[in-house]
């Protein structure tokens, strides 16, 4: 993680990259947190970043990394089950590995084994380089599998984040959003 103030760096790394999102002190055009007054209206209290942290990007990362999955799952596994309610953040730890899925329309597939059913836990975040709240977001779940053929999910897939993740992410950044409080 990159820490301090200033403008985003790239940090390389051996077999890939991870780009802390980070503004510059100043810059009014990210996202604020506001918070209701006394007297019923809203106050800017400052960047939400600073106030409950975020994540920064990793794209090109080596098969075989940690991750930490986190999502809110909530339906039923394939034999009926409910092991998830929805209403909780859950995670799960595991390893990325590289898939092939024909039926889904991407360029290259990662996995990493979890328990999460898909309802409620698609578009679930993988973080990368995860300590104390802060890590790089490095997937998004978008389909869960039962691989041993046991009616229980047991693996989550996501498009694999290569350069082209961050071009998107490279295009967006300088967008403004718009202002909270009007």
């Amino acid at each position: 993680m990159v820490h301090g103030h200033g403008d985003a760096v790239a940090v390389p790394q051996p077999g890939g990259h991870r780009r802390a999102l980070r503004s510059r002190p100043r810059d009014e055009r990210r996202a604020r947190q506001v918070v209701p007054t006394p007297e019923g209206g809203l106050a800017d209290s400052g960047r939400l970043g600073d106030r409950v942290g975020g994540l920064g990007l990793a794209w090109n990362q080596p098969l075989g990394e940690p991750v930490v999955v986190f999502g809110y799952p909530a339906g039923a596994h394939l034999d009926g089950k409910r092991p998830y309610s929805g209403e909780s953040l859950e995670s799960s730890r595991g390893r990325t590995s590289s898939a092939a899925v024909p039926s889904l329309k991407a360029e290259g597939f990662v996995t990493v084994d979890s328990p999460f059913t898909g309802e409620g836990a698609l578009g679930s975040s993988w973080v990368s380089h995860y300590t104390d709240g802060l890590g790089y977001l490095n997937g998004i779940t978008v389909s869960v599998a039962d691989t041993d053929g046991d009616q229980r999910y047991d693996t989550s897939f996501s498009p694999y984040f290569d350069g082209g993740a961050f071009q998107i992410y490279k295009a967006a950044a300088p967008s403004w959003t718009g202002r909270v409080i009007l």
